[in-house]
């Protein structure tokens, strides 16, 4: 008991004192312990849609590598010494197998070759390698050469499927300036009307399609081809001939239904139904 009481004595000295003194050293140990803390960051959406690219680091001298004790600063050495002499072998003088492997990286990274990281033996490092070039080249096709990390491959295609979700959907429009034809057997027809680009990119106009009410009635594309622009710019606005309908000379007088669409997308391999528009025609 008489322990125990000696103890509480002392705690209770000791915490008169830190109370009396508090204000010479609670500010000092809250500033220490800030100090260790890491800074909140902000992430903007430039920042997600963005991939991030390691650092190579930097070395001032890279002539006496072999000299240089320090394994991390050896590495930065043959790796900057690598790039200089374009040599990738440089990298094999690194002891340690985990900063080849980063020298390797470095060398892909600064000579844009993804083809360096297929050389890597190791498969995280090699994923490394891949997600890096996917972000430096901007090609998501690198980001399908991750493996083994299911995790990084998401992170890789992260970026680019951001931005392809925010893109602009194609709104192109059309109005025709004449929703009934006229004409006789033997003559062509044309279709004149108006194309309107209301994407945020362009729009290639790559071929068109339809149906026609009457074997003796046939598209002709020749305007299409030849008149119509191939591309049509944001908020680009095209007045004038689309394409032709030729009516065949044993066509009986009637009307007809035409139906038509154009074909294209966001490149000149692309197939998507951009426009379909009716019409008729009326055969005298």
């Amino acid at each position: 008991m008489k322990f125990i009481r000696i103890f509480l004595l002392v705690l209770i000295v000791v915490g008169i004192g830190l109370l009396f003194t508090q204000k010479f050293w609670v500010q000092k140990l809250t500033d220490k312990i800030l100090s260790y803390q890491k800074p909140t960051l902000t992430v903007s959406q430039e920042d997600i849609l963005t991939p991030t690219i390691p650092k190579v680091l930097p070395v001032k001298d890279s002539t006496n590598c072999d000299t240089i004790s320090n394994s991390n600063d050896q590495y930065g050495c043959y790796s900057k010494q690598a790039v200089t002499k374009n040599d990738l072998t440089v990298c094999n003088k690194i002891e340690s197998q985990d900063f080849k492997n980063r020298c390797y990286i470095d060398f892909a990274q600064l000579k844009k070759n993804p083809q360096v990281c297929s050389e890597i033996k190791d498969q995280k490092y090699k994923s490394d390698c891949y997600n890096y070039m996917a972000a430096l080249l901007n090609d998501e096709k690198w980001c399908d050469k991750v493996v083994g990390d299911d995790l990084l491959k998401g992170g890789c295609k992260m970026p680019f499927q951001l931005r392809e979700a925010l893109k602009p959907a194609i709104t192109v429009t059309m109005d025709l300036s004449m929703a009934t034809l006229t004409g006789k057997p033997g003559q062509t027809v044309d279709v004149v009307g108006t194309i309107e680009n209301y994407s945020g990119g362009q729009v290639y106009l790559n071929s068109m399609g339809g149906s026609l009410g009457s074997e003796n009635l046939e598209f002709d594309m020749t305007n299409f081809f030849k008149v119509v622009p191939r591309i049509v710019k944001p908020s680009e606005i095209y007045k004038g001939p689309l394409f032709s309908i030729s009516i065949g000379n044993n066509i009986a007088p009637g009307n007809y239904f035409v139906s038509f669409y154009f074909i294209g997308g966001e490149s000149d391999m692309d197939s998507k139904e951009l426009i379909k528009q009716n019409l008729s025609i009326t055969v005298q």
